[in-house]
């Protein structure tokens, strides 16, 4: 074997050398097969090269041509494999191309999403401040502990410190009472989701105390739950109760006194109008005592009945101002026991056996003034003197009864005996011969009322009256 020294195809054979070492390395680095055919195709070129050197070309020419072909062969395989990486890798580059410009555009829109949230976020934040510095109320926002987080212009201004300083400090710092009572308790409270009010007093800068109407409430936010605190100043509420609380006392003071005087100068009228009510009823039994004694004096009999009639009227209204006197209420009488007293006097006047005639009153607290209770007493006295002179003839029973109740603003009584009754063609509320009949038809339209007979069974009055005030 005699080597041949051919410059060509020694530096043939260092490039084929370099580059089997490049293709490797490039498989190294890429890890792909592309680079390995690329180097195998200079491997069997380097392989051809060698042979040649080492003087066998001729020996060997036909294995020459095989691995040169194979060479060729590996060659374009490995060209195609380039090809094809560099159809895929500008394939790929514009899918990222395509991705990255997707990407870009969301991100610019994430981008404009967050620009504007920022803004919203910063305009939030403006107003928030704004109100916070425009409130009329000083608003603090402190956590659990008391540690104040923020506070508005108001609360600066009311208690003389800058932002800075009460920044620096506790809820405790400014109202001792908070932490001194029970009051802290109330933070639980608010926590748990309740609105709070209650009276405090605040210290400012200076020293000075001042009384403050505290609202509180709880605020969730991500760094934990915030005690939200509006805090009104209300030295001047307190200085108006004050006037109104001492002014209420010099009222009520002024308002005792008078009652007192009042109450002494009604005592005085009470006093004087019983008294009154005492002399009245005092003449009227003088009245009667004559009206005795003269009759005492009358043959007539006619004349007699008479004044007989006059004393009983004369003795109802006494008896009204006779229960004056005696009742606690001046201004009304129970008019159940005034027709109770007249039934009975009128049955002792005219010698009226109760077993014989009954007497059945049917009304029960019903009260009356004074300007009633006397035309009504002697209403009533008519119809229990009439029933018992006419209704029941010598050795006849019966029963009288005698109601009474109150409608709406009216009074309503009936009179009803079980007597022989009004002949039909008397005409009672207009015969000349029946003076009580008369004057109790008068004293019925003086009550603003009307009275009605009815002669069904007995006699039955119906009468409803206006009560006089």
């Amino acid at each position: 074997m005699q080597l041949l020294f051919d410059p060509v195809t020694l530096v043939n054979l260092i490039l084929c050398i370099v580059i089997v070492i490049l293709s490797i390395i490039g498989y190294v680095k890429i890890r792909s097969t592309t680079p390995l055919f690329i180097g195998a195709a200079f491997f069997l070129f380097g392989v051809s090269h060698v042979v040649t050197l080492l003087g066998l070309k001729t020996a060997l020419e036909q294995e020459i041509i095989i691995v040169r072909a194979l060479g060729y062969i590996t060659v374009w395989v490995g060209v195609y494999l380039v090809i094809r990486e560099i159809m895929l890798r500008m394939k790929t580059e514009e899918e990222l191309k395509t991705e990255r410009l997707g990407l870009e555009r969301r991100v610019d829109e994430r981008t404009a999403d967050l620009q504007r949230a920022n803004e919203a976020l910063s305009e939030s934040e403006e107003r928030y401040r704004t109100i916070m510095e425009q409130a009329a109320d000083a608003i603090f926002m402190h956590d659990e502990t008391g540690r104040i987080l923020e506070v508005n212009r108001k609360a600066c201004q009311n208690l003389g410190y800058s932002r800075e300083e009460l920044l620096s400090k506790s809820i405790g710092d400014l109202d001792p009472e908070v932490i001194q009572t029970e009051k802290h308790k109330l933070w639980g409270k608010v926590m748990a989701g309740e609105q709070i009010t209650f009276e405090s007093h605040q210290i400012r800068k200076d020293g000075s105390v001042f009384p403050v109407e505290v609202t509180l409430g709880s605020v969730h936010l991500s760094l934990g739950p915030i005690v939200l605190g509006i805090v009104r100043d209300i030295t001047e509420r307190k200085r108006a109760e004050e006037k109104l609380k001492h002014f209420n006392e010099e009222l009520e003071k002024g308002i005792t006194d008078r009652t007192e005087k009042l109450n002494a100068s009604l005592e005085e009228k009470v006093l004087l109008l019983r008294e009154i009510h005492h002399r009245v009823k005092n003449n009227l039994q003088i009245i009667l005592s004559l009206i005795g004694l003269q009759s005492q004096n009358i043959k007539d009999p006619h004349l007699l009945d008479t004044m007989g009639d006059f004393q009983n009227r004369i003795m109802a209204m006494a008896h009204v101002h006779e229960r004056m006197c005696r009742t606690e209420d001046i201004s009304r009488i129970d008019l159940s026991e005034i027709v109770t007293f007249l039934g009975t006097s009128l049955f002792k006047s005219y010698n009226v056996d109760p077993q014989h005639i009954r007497l059945n009153v049917e009304m029960k607290d019903l009260q009356v003034t004074l300007d009633s209770a006397i035309p009504i007493s002697l209403i009533i006295s008519e119809l229990i003197s009439n029933s018992i002179k006419h209704a029941f003839p010598k050795g006849t029973t019966g029963e009288i009864t005698i109601a009474g109740r109150r409608e709406a603003d009216t009074l309503v009584l009936s009179f009803k005996d079980t007597g022989i009754g009004i002949p039909e063609d008397l005409d009672w509320m207009r015969s000349k011969q029946s003076l009580g009949h008369r004057l109790m038809v008068s004293l019925v339209e003086q009550l603003n009322g009307t009275i009605k007979l009815d002669r069904t069974t007995g006699t039955a009055f119906n009468i409803v009256m206006k009560e006089k005030q």
